[in-house]
């Protein structure tokens, strides 16, 4: 009995040169050992898991360190045309278009695109343009008419003014 168990014992650890990925040689060599261990099922079972969370650790360890890796700031920041589409005013617009304009981007412009000259929404973002000047931001008023979807055709005149060429429409319920 022994003599098998070191034969396991060895072959589990020629495997190590031959196969490049760790977690491969990992599961081999383990599974190897699990299949040499005559103690029981119980103990099997308790070390396979112990094998696989092992493989989990690795795995995740390994992405850990790839997402933590320190980027260059860049050089040159795109310009972003925010488009936001309103109609009506609903309980947290105010909160919504203020993130907007509070965004700590250097190259953006926000076009508010409202279909009524009767909207409510007017009076809000007039006054909001007002606390924030130094925002690039501006409303229109009108949809293009030329569209069946009421809200594509209160986007259109947005993107078609649209300054950069990078477009993010942001409905109501992005903030």
């Amino acid at each position: 009995m022994i003599e098998d168990f070191g034969a396991y014992i060895l072959f589990g650890l020629a495997i190590v040169p031959i196969t490049a990925y760790f977690n491969q040689i990992l599961f081999f060599t383990f599974a190897f050992y699990v299949s040499a261990i005559p103690i029981g099922f119980p103990l099997n079972v308790s070390f396979f898991f112990s094998v696989v969370s092992l493989r989990f650790c690795f795995f995740f360890g390994s992405s850990a360190n790839f997402y933590r890796r320190s980027h260059p700031p860049l050089q040159h920041y795109p310009g972003v045309t925010i488009i936001k589409p309103l109609m009506g005013v609903d309980p947290l617009l105010r909160e919504n278009i203020v993130s907007h304009l509070e965004l700590n981007y250097p190259n953006f412009e926000i076009i508010f695109c409202v279909e009524s000259p009767d909207d409510p929404a007017i009076d809000l973002v007039q006054s909001l343009l007002q606390e924030y000047p130094n925002v690039d931001a501006r409303l229109i008023v009108g949809g293009s008419g030329n569209v069946i979807n009421p809200m594509v055709n209160n986007l259109l005149p947005g993107y078609e003014s649209a300054k950069y060429d990078l477009v993010w429409v942001s409905t109501s319920r992005i903030r």
